[in-house]
């Protein structure tokens, strides 16, 4: 199994140093009961990988400026000589002398994380990103709405939370299960929230109050549900694997299907004008003309092998034109204007570091790597480049959870981004 982070290959973790060394780190538990085909089989493997168990190496990280990077994770190995350990406080690490055959990634948040082919016992240098973000606290749930003071989110087991925030302090002040549960996609209209769950249909709450959700209708549509976006009485609607459907829904929760829009389930959707949708799927950008939702058309499409995803920034549609797990960066993009849905126009052309999640005013983005499995800050322009100035590299699988620059919910945690700091 691929590791995590891209170069790691593990089916099960043993227990690395940490940084107080202490004595148990590292090693496997002991038994006195070890068979004579289980020892001469332990004693094989130590004599060809040519190292005692109780032989360890230290590596120290620390800055360009020498300084020793407190916390930083090395991670590396292959199924049973997988590690992951930290630095102490002086920025040393103790490994069992086996990391050396492998290779390994060094990374902490706010650096910029290091691959390392083959791993020594020698001392590495991590560089600090310009963009700083500061934790500020724990939160569930990704993020639905933003005010001056309060954020709302809602957990994938159907929680609605309510948090106010400060730069420095955040703190949850309501929670309420809902009737929802698996929530796999949401979007939100005004006060209304739209949540698609994973067989249950779709759930529609109005948060007029936001301290009182209140349920307005429930439409019972069977199936594993994808993407999907409302357009006046309208539900756009995909399937995992497709197809995606037109439905006509009522607020007394009737509805009706009206047609079948594609064979296809899109990765994302979106509005346009009044009667006009857009989506991505596969290699295909495509926009339909729904005045007539009985018999939708194609008014533009863009086909191209090398189309990998898109996303949208308002009535600009982003393309990523390179696979990032079979290419390597900076990658292209194209931005293709859809202001006018029946003649898009391509408005520029630029490159990016990383496969873009969001982007704001246009010149600042929140990327996700394929190298390391992490969270990135890029900051550029859609005319020219981006270029990667944050990281937060101690991520999980479902890592960035949304955004209000200047405060990001990443990983569970609540972030503040701080003036960007120069290289020592």
């Amino acid at each position: 199994m691929l590791g995590m982070r891209g170069i790691v290959i593990k089916t099960r973790m043993l227990k690395g140093g940490d940084p107080s060394f202490s004595k148990s780190a590292g090693q496997t538990s002991k038994t006195t009961h070890f068979s004579i085909l289980t020892s001469v089989l332990l004693l094989f493997l130590l004599a060809c990988k040519n190292v005692g168990p109780e032989e360890f190496v230290f590596i120290r990280v620390v800055t360009p400026a020498g300084d020793p990077v407190v916390g930083a994770v090395i991670e590396g190995g292959l199924d049973w000589d997988y590690f992951s350990v930290r630095t102490n406080t002086e920025g040393w690490a103790r490994l069992h002398a086996r990391a050396l055959n492998y290779g390994a990634v060094i990374f902490k948040n706010n650096f910029f994380p290091r691959m390392v082919p083959k791993l020594q016992e020698t001392t590495y240098v991590l560089e600090p990103t310009p963009d700083s973000l500061v934790p500020i606290g724990r939160v569930s749930g990704s993020l639905v709405r933003f005010d001056e003071s309060t954020l709302t989110t809602i957990t994938y087991g159907g929680s609605y939370l309510v948090y106010t925030y400060s730069e420095s302090s955040i703190h949850k002040v309501f929670s309420q299960s809902l009737p929802a549960v698996a929530i796999k996609h949401f979007t939100l209209k005004g006060d209304t929230l739209w949540l698609a769950t994973h067989d249950d249909g779709i759930y529609v709450f109005s948060l007029y109050q936001p301290f009182a959700p209140r349920l307005l209708f429930h439409l019972e549509i069977s199936g594993y549900l994808r993407h999907f976006e409302v357009m006046d009485s309208l539900l756009i609607l995909s399937f995992l694997e497709g197809p995606t459907r037109i439905y006509g829904y009522h607020p007394d929760g009737t509805w009706q299907e009206i047609a079948t829009l594609s064979e296809q389930a899109f990765a994302a959707l979106r509005v346009l004008q009044p009667w006009y949708v857009a989506g991505i799927a596969g290699g295909t950008a495509v926009v339909y003309d729904l005045r007539d939702p009985h018999t939708p058309h194609i008014v533009w499409m863009e086909t191209d092998p090398s189309l990998y995803s898109g996303l949208f920034d308002g009535d600009t549609l982003l393309l990523l034109m390179a696979n990032p797990w079979r290419s390597s960066p900076p990658y292209p993009y194209r931005a293709i204007d859809l202001s006018n849905p029946e003649a898009p126009v391509e408005v520029a052309t630029f490159t990016a570091p990383k496969e873009i999640m969001a982007v704001f005013s246009d010149t600042l983005a929140v990327a996700s790597s394929h190298e390391i499995l992490s969270v990135a800050l890029l900051r550029g322009s859609l005319n020219s480049e981006f270029e990667t100035t944050g990281v937060i590299s101690e991520v999980g699988v479902a890592a960035f959870q949304g955004a209000f620059p200047p405060f990001f919910l990443i990983n569970g945690i609540f972030w503040k981004l701080r003036i960007p700091r120069v290289h020592p």
